[in-house]
């Protein structure tokens, strides 16, 4: 299978780094919080966010392939910003090819690290099986890496992990493709798009109130909150403020 690569991901599409929160039970409020955000970002009102233990992981996931991934895998090539489609409303970006396989790469702090020996997050198996839906391929790793830790603060005085042994930094997690699990996550964003379609519409239409309105509502007993706190979106009574979204709580 040839694989098709963009080099932007698409605003809106669902990606494999959240699709746990597509295939979540319970209410449907993760659900429609992750369709949000969808939606925040094709009308370009997304705020781009990072925490400590992401910029850890972007300034250590290279390291993490040249020294472990590559004396492990020959043929691996590291890709990690290239999107690959799988539909028009979904794709992933696996860290690593090799071939139509895929590895990604994670770098957790040492506890996560240790504990990941015994129980691997249903969200990365899920992750890894629609990258797998992206490239075609039959078999997914999961590399946890471990070098250093995460005190951002002080980031030119870190040290390295003393390892006794080479393997010690490192846990490599091999999974098989699984269909079912691949069924489930396309009849997901199937079920998705519709939703995702309404809350769009609902948001570019949703009024826009200044600032007089709102101090004359909250002075008469009036509450609102941030959209993305409400159970139901698709049932909230929105309206916009600068460039956020709100729902009236006793309208």
């Amino acid at each position: 299978m040839e694989t098709q690569v963009i080099n932007s991901k698409p605003k809106g599409v669902f990606s494999a780094s959240t699709i746990s929160q597509l295939l979540a039970g319970g209410t449907g409020k993760t659900k429609q919080s992750l369709i949000y955000e969808n939606c925040l970002n094709i009308l370009g009102l997304k705020e781009d966010f990072q925490n400590d233990a992401m910029r850890h992981g972007i300034a250590t996931e290279e390291n993490a392939f040249e020294y472990t991934v590559k004396p492990l895998f020959d043929n691996a090539i590291y890709q990690s910003n290239i999107y690959i489609p799988i539909n028009e409303n979904c794709g992933a970006t696996p860290d690593v090819l090799i071939g139509n396989d895929v590895l990604d790469i994670k770098c957790p702090t040492l506890e996560k690290f240790h504990s990941y020996l015994w129980n691997v997050p249903k969200a990365y198996k899920d992750q890894l099986q629609m990258q797998l839906l992206a490239t075609g391929g039959e078999k997914a790793y999961l590399l946890f890496y471990l070098s250093k830790p995460v005190t951002f603060d002080n980031a030119d005085t870190w040290n390295e992990y003393e390892f006794s042994n080479f393997d010690d930094n490192y846990i490599l997690k091999e999974f098989n493709k699984d269909n079912e699990v691949q069924e489930n996550i396309l009849k997901a964003i199937e079920e998705a798009v519709p939703i995702r379609n309404e809350i769009l519409e609902m948001l570019m239409n949703a009024p826009m109130l200044d600032l007089k309105y709102l101090c004359d509502y909250t002075k008469t007993g009036g509450q609102y909150a941030k959209l993305k706190e409400s159970n139901n979106i698709l049932k909230s009574d929105i309206f916009r403020f600068d460039d956020n979204f709100y729902y009236f709580k006793n309208k």
